[in-house]
């Protein structure tokens, strides 16, 4: 039965692909009206940012990081171009159907409850990953590790992989030599590894997990995708309402490992349980690679109840870590008042909502709001982005028609995540 839909599922994987990696037309658009609004002002301003941006998905796709192609939105010369310092490759080892609903018809969404219910294992048949890779989830996380590293040493010193304090400040050194140099830093997007296939998954399990993916690299982690594990409950799994959801002791172990081994914790997919309790727990500040906010201090109809937003509390309480919450570029967790999709003006609304609720609340126990906001843009992430890496000027354009200064944006775009990288390596 299963194998009598493999050709069509096969065939859907492949019509992802192609959308994902197709160009963005809606952007072409967006060029056109918003060219005019960064000004010769604009542009100096941006460029003298280093921008840090805490999540792309583009090793999930078979593409030359280090070509400019017409697809997609990450590759190396467009992030030069758009003045990208330090960017953000997370790992993505398993999927749900949920993100594929769009694409879905209904015979396919059943047949996600059965044998094939990850998604990545189809995308990675499609694209002829290695048979070891399409099998197992540690496998994946190897394979994609090791796609950024033969990047890296194929870029002649132009794309640097980050994994430590010291690498990052010989970096930034190097980058005032050579502002065209790219860093990077791998992050898990979830943890999916033996502990899901394994059934006495225990704490000798969790270590031997954990180093396997610390010597591939991964300075990022988030314990969840969309699908809930044994470690914690995802913000779209089966307990994705607010006050519910769990963290298991086994999370709780690989927590204190990633605090040990300054693997930074990113909350990003995590339920509601779980981030509470990084919160309240971590050593180092908090951070949200990718995202969105709830608005729950604006009326109900410019609310945006999306399981991937924060509320005005996990907002306020990353913050008093010393943390960020980073914003996203897309129409899902922006939830954007213009018909035609999410803009940049709807990003630098988050923006600016983050900075005046923390400026606004007592709980606050910072000294100001706009210390504790970044960016992080899901690109390639099979979502729908207002731009791609090349045309951030766009973002600095409407950071500065909101009203923001140049110290602020520098802050926003650059300083907050280069000091939150420092504080977690």
């Amino acid at each position: 039965m299963v194998f009598a839909f493999l050709p069509k599922w096969i065939h859907t994987i492949g019509l992802i692909n192609t959308i994902s990696r197709s160009s963005n037309s809606r952007f072409s658009t967006l060029q056109e009206e918003l060219n005019e609004k960064v000004t010769e002002e604009v542009r100096s301003l941006h460029g003298k940012l280093k921008i840090v941006d805490f999540h792309a998905d583009t090793l999930l796709w078979n593409t030359d990081l280090l070509s400019r192609s017409p697809y997609g939105h990450v590759d190396l010369p467009r992030l030069v171009e758009g003045g990208t310092a330090i960017q953000v490759f997370s790992a993505v080892t398993h999927g749900s159907w949920d993100l594929l609903t769009s694409f879905s018809d209904q015979g396919i969404r059943e047949m996600g409850s059965s044998v094939f219910a990850d998604p990545i294992t189809l995308l990675a048949i499609y694209q002829g990953w290695p048979s070891v890779a399409r099998d197992s989830y540690l496998e994946r996380s190897r394979y994609l590790a090791d796609r950024l590293y033969q990047f890296s040493q194929q870029s002649k010193g132009m794309l640097t992989i980050i994994t430590s304090l010291e690498e990052l400040e010989i970096f930034l050194r190097n980058k005032e030599k050579n502002p065209k140099i790219v860093g990077s830093l791998l992050a898990m997007e979830g943890v999916y590894t033996s502990l899901d296939v394994k059934d006495d998954y225990d704490r000798g399990d969790a270590l031997r997990d954990f180093f396997v993916l610390f010597q591939s690299g991964y300075r990022m982690m988030s314990l969840t995708h969309f699908p809930d594990n044994r470690l914690a409950s995802s913000s779209n799994g089966s307990q994705s309402a607010i006050g519910k959801g769990y963290l298991t002791d086994i999370g709780k172990y690989w927590l204190e490992l990633m605090w040990k081994y300054r693997v930074i914790v990113d909350v990003s997919h995590l339920g509601s349980t779980g981030i509470d309790y990084v919160i309240s727990e971590s050593p180092f500040p908090v951070i949200t690679s990718h995202g969105g906010v709830m608005y729950e201090s604006e009326t109900e109809e410019n609310g945006c109840q999306h399981a991937r937003n924060l509320t005005d509390s996990q907002i306020i309480g990353i913050a008093n870590t010393g943390g960020v919450v980073s914003v996203g570029y897309w129409d899902r967790v922006l939830c954007p008042r213009e018909t035609h999709g999410a803009g940049p003006w709807d990003t630098a609304r988050a923006v600016r909502y983050i900075v005046e609720l923390l400026d606004g609340s007592s709980e606050f126990q910072g000294v100001n709001g706009v210390d504790h906001v970044a960016l992080g843009s899901d690109f390639d992430g099979l979502v729908n982005t207002w731009g791609d890496a090349a045309h951030l000027s766009l973002l600095t354009a409407e950071l500065v028609r909101v009203g923001f200064s140049e110290n602020e944006i520098q802050k926003i775009m650059s300083d907050n995540g280069l000091r939150v990288l420092k504080a977690n390596l």
